[in-house]
Order: C-alpha cells, then sequence, then structure tokens
C-alpha cells in the first residue's frame, strides 16, 4: 500500500489540523503519536500540538491485511510563532501600604488582551501590562496571529501589616528603686506569628516579647517596639518613660533654748528634681510642710528627734527620712542687780555676774562704756544709766539682765546704809564719796560696843567687813567722816551703816 500522511501545515495550539488521505477500505491504518490525533485508526484525523516549539511528526502506517505488507509517510505540524511568555518586573510580594510597582507584561502584539485574577476577568485590564493591587493568581488571555491564548498564572500577595502596641506599667518612676514593664499588645489580621525587637533609649535593646528594664541613671528614655510579621512586614510605636532623679535630705539647726524660736535650715540637695514635696516632724507632737518651716519654739527642756522627709516627683514610693536629735535647754531667768552709786566722772570697772566659757554679752544701751560687747567693761560716770545686759550663754539661751548705775553730781558726801561683803564684787566695800569737797580728812568705823574696826585718810580706801583678817558679823555698825568742804572749813558727819551677809 501506498501511505499518506497529507499536507504539512501551521497551527496554533490545540487547533484541529485534517490530515490524512481519503481512506482506502482494504486498507489499515495507524497514527503515531495517537495521542495528539483524535482517532489514530482513521485514514484522515485531525491532529493538534499541545506546546509551542519545534514541529511535531505525526506518522502514519498503511498495512493491507491479508499480505502484511505495509508502508510510512509524515506531516509536519508547525506551532505559529505565538508567545506566550510573561514577564514579571518587581517582587511579587508586598506590605499593606507599600506603594505597588511590579509589572506583569506580555512581549507580544495582540489584538485582543485580557487580565484575569484567578478566574475573574478584570474590569478594564487589556493593554499588554497590568499592575497588581491585592493578593491573586494573575494571567493575560490574548489572541496572536490568530491563536487565542495564555500566559502562565503568577501568584501575587499582599500581606497585613502587624500593629504594634504595647503599655507601661508606670511611665515616670524613680533613680533609686525602678522597674519598667512593658507589656506587648502588638496584633495582625491573619494571627500569624510576630518577632519584636525593642530599643530601651540607653543604648540597649530586648527581642522578648515583654521585657523588663531597670535603669540606673535618671533620664529621659524614649522606647520603640519594632513589631515583625513572618513575611516582613513591619510597624512600630513609640513612647517615653521618666526616670525622676531622688532628693538627698539633709538640714541643720541653731542650739535650743525654751520658748526661745529655733531656725531650722532646709539643705536638702534636690539633684534636679522638678518637684519636692517636704515633711518636717519637730519631735513633739508638732510638724510642718514648708520646704523652709518658720522659727519654731519649744516649750520644755529635752532631747527630741527632728525628722526631715523629702518626696520627690516620681519617688513617691521611695521617700527618704533624716532624722537628728536636738538638745533643748532651759533659758537662765534674768537678775536685776543692786545699783551702784559712784560720783561724778569716777571710771568704775562693772561686770555682768553670768561667767561662763562662749558665752556672749551686750549691754544696752551702750552709753558710757569702753566696751558694749564685753563682760566686765568701764563705766564713765556722767549720768544714771540703767542697763539691760543680754548674755547669751553657749546654747544661745538669753537672759537679760539688770544693773542701775547712779551718778552723784552735786556737792556733799554720800555713803550707803549697808552693804553685803559676800565677795560677788557688788557692794563688797563701803566707802564715802565726797563731791566737790577739799579732800578726805578721815573715815572710821566703831562697832556697836564703841570699838574701832576700821580707819582711813586716803578718799577711796573703804571697809570690807573684816577686823585684823577675821569676818565681823553682820549687825550695825557706827561710822564718822571727817572732811573739808570748800570754805576750808572741817566737818564732822556721823551715822549708822548696816553689815550683811
Amino acid at each position: 500500500p501506498i501511505s499518506n500522511a497529507g499536507t504539512d501545515a501551521m497551527a496554533c495550539k490545540w487547533q484541529q489540523i485534517p490530515i490524512g488521505t481519503t481512506p482506502n477500505a482494504s486498507y489499515t491504518y495507524l497514527w503515531s503519536p495517537p495521542g495528539l490525533v483524535s482517532n489514530p485508526t482513521l485514514s484522515n484525523p485531525t491532529g493538534f500540538i499541545t506546546a509551542y516549539g519545534p514541529p511535531t511528526e505525526f506518522i502514519v502506517t498503511t498495512t493491507e491485511p491479508s499480505t502484511g505488507c505495509f508502508s510510512f509517510d509524515t506531516v509536519l505540524i508547525t506551532p505559529k510563532p505565538v508567545d506566550t511568555s510573561l514577564q514579571v518586573t518587581g517582587k511579587t510580594d508586598y506590605c499593606l501600604g507599600e506603594p505597588f510597582s511590579t509589572i506583569l507584561s506580555i512581549n507580544n502584539t495582540s489584538s485582543a488582551v485580557q487580565w484575569f485574577d484567578n478566574n475573574t476577568a478584570l474590569n478594564g485590564a487589556n493593554n499588554t501590562s497590568y499592575i497588581p493591587s491585592t493578593t491573586g493568581d494573575y494571567w493575560a488571555r490574548y489572541t496572536q496571529l490568530g491563536c487565542t491564548d495564555t500566559t502562565r498564572s503568577v501568584h501575587f500577595d499582599v500581606f497585613p501589616l502587624p500593629v504594634a502596641d504595647f503599655s507601661i506599667n508606670k511611665d515616670t518612676q524613680c533613680v533609686s528603686s525602678n522597674s519598667f514593664a512593658f507589656t506587648n499588645n502588638s496584633s495582625i489580621s491573619d494571627g500569624t506569628s510576630l518577632s519584636y525587637l525593642w530599643t530601651l533609649g540607653d543604648g540597649t535593646s530586648s527581642v522578648a516579647a515583654s521585657p523588663v528594664k531597670n535603669y540606673p541613671g535618671k533620664g529621659t528614655y524614649s522606647i520603640k517596639l519594632l513589631a515583625t510579621s513572618i513575611h516582613g512586614c513591619k510597624d512600630s510605636l513609640s513612647d517615653i518613660v521618666y526616670v525622676m532623679p531622688n532628693v538627698n535630705p539633709a538640714f541643720e539647726f541653731a542650739k535650743a533654748c525654751t520658748n526661745r524660736p529655733t531656725n531650722f535650715s532646709n539643705l536638702t540637695n534636690e539633684n534636679g528634681s522638678p518637684l519636692v514635696k517636704y515633711a518636717w516632724d519637730f519631735g513633739n507632737n508638732t510638724s510642718s510642710i514648708l520646704k523652709t518651716p518658720v522659727p519654731f519654739m519649744y516649750d520644755s527642756v529635752g532631747t527630741y528627734k527632728v525628722s526631715l522627709t523629702a518626696t520627690a516627683l516620681g519617688c513617691e514610693a521611695n521617700a527618704l527620712t533624716l532624722v537628728k536629735d536636738i538638745r533643748v535647754n532651759a533659758i537662765r531667768k534674768g537678775i536685776t542687780y543692786p545699783s551702784q552709786t559712784v560720783s561724778l566722772s569716777i571710771n568704775k570697772l562693772i561686770w555682768a555676774l553670768f561667767d561662763s566659757a562662749g558665752a556672749s554679752y551686750s549691754w544696752n544701751p551702750a552709753l558710757q562704756l569702753n566696751n558694749s560687747k564685753i563682760k566686765a567693761p568701764n563705766f564713765f560716770a556722767v549720768n544714771d544709766v540703767k542697763y539691760i545686759i543680754t548674755i547669751t550663754d553657749k546654747n544661745t539661751c538669753i537672759a537679760n539682765d539688770t544693773l542701775q548705775m547712779l551718778v552723784l553730781k552735786k556737792p556733799g558726801w554720800y555713803l550707803p546704809n549697808a552693804f553685803t561683803p559676800n565677795g560677788d564684787g557688788l557692794n563688797d566695800i563701803v566707802r564715802p564719796y565726797l563731791i566737790g569737797m577739799k579732800g578726805l580728812t578721815k573715815f572710821s568705823i566703831y562697832n556697836r560696843l564703841g570699838n574701832l574696826v576700821f580707819s582711813s585718810v586716803r578718799e577711796g580706801e573703804g571697809w570690807d567687813g573684816t577686823y585684823k583678817g577675821r569676818k565681823l558679823d553682820s549687825g550695825a555698825y557706827v561710822w564718822i567722816l571727817e572732811y573739808v568742804d570748800t570754805t576750808d572749813k572741817k566737818v564732822t558727819q556721823k551715822g549708822n551703816l548696816m553689815l550683811i551677809r
């Protein structure tokens, strides 16, 4: 038999092309490849191609069954030069919110183009290129050289963004004791896992989901949480925490006396804290919230515990307290000294009775004295003066003593009617004062038996209450004063004197 496979042809993919010749009932036919023909046992089936590329050779074998003789013939079906390639320019996965820049394109001149997402035709997508913007499988159907075909499918993903979120147990804490707990509340809509990166504002970082951080120094720290999805999509959130400085409480006070204001000086180092609250406790059920309290008075002698509590902003749980003991001393009662009488123009040493190491003295008014700030100044007799002697002891306790100085100005004589020779420096010696007279002749003192116990002819010399070195008893004595007046007349005066011990 003579085989006839037909005429070579060009075809579109899957296009049915007639091949072979008119059948002869005496023969049998068999085509190869059998899967690319409509019926491999017909003499004239249709053939087709399933891919673009080199020509496909179809072979027919024609057999005469009675003799077993056969022959071969071939025909070529060549694919039309249709380009079904699909080019992808850019990446195929995005995070939501990114600008889409990926271009899908076909490299041919087409009479008709339609882009699809899965099996859904995209409205208006009829150009040779397309920019996808949602998750899907994209491909194009087009017509070229009379052939309608499709490109491969490209999967495109748009992944959701995570939502970074966190809370802080307390955003303002104290430098001396702080523990910032960051609770991670981040999420993502597709429920996939997230990874985390914390930057903690002091050069350190953490990848823990919810870290805890202690800061050793005061300051303002910027906290940032970066949440990243398994697809690399990111979101971040920032916040600020404050580490506040604590204070160093300190105070001083002057030595204290009862019923006298005591000043308390607040020397607290606030270390730059914007707000510090103070609480004073003076140890006797009284208190103050002033930074520097008003001068405070204690009414009882004793030792009191004074405390100062300083509370800085952010350090309320770490308030610091300093306690000191203060000794409150008693103020000595003022003394009124016996008055002293001196002659006009006399320079006399006078003194305060209180004597203690560290004491200070102030005579007021500061008149007719060589120095008003010493214990024993010299008095210049001009006028009568009543001195208030303010004496401050080593504990700063103040007492006011009083001394009246009397100055004799009229011509004549003066003798006190009593004296107290007790060694206190006041009225220890009795002596006559002559004002304007020409001179003393004699000054004598007799006991009640008439015995002479003292005699002097020197003006200014006096009796100290002794006789031959022995202290005489208290009692009444008689004095005789002899002097020369301004007319050169000798004058004698007599009187009584009381010795008091």
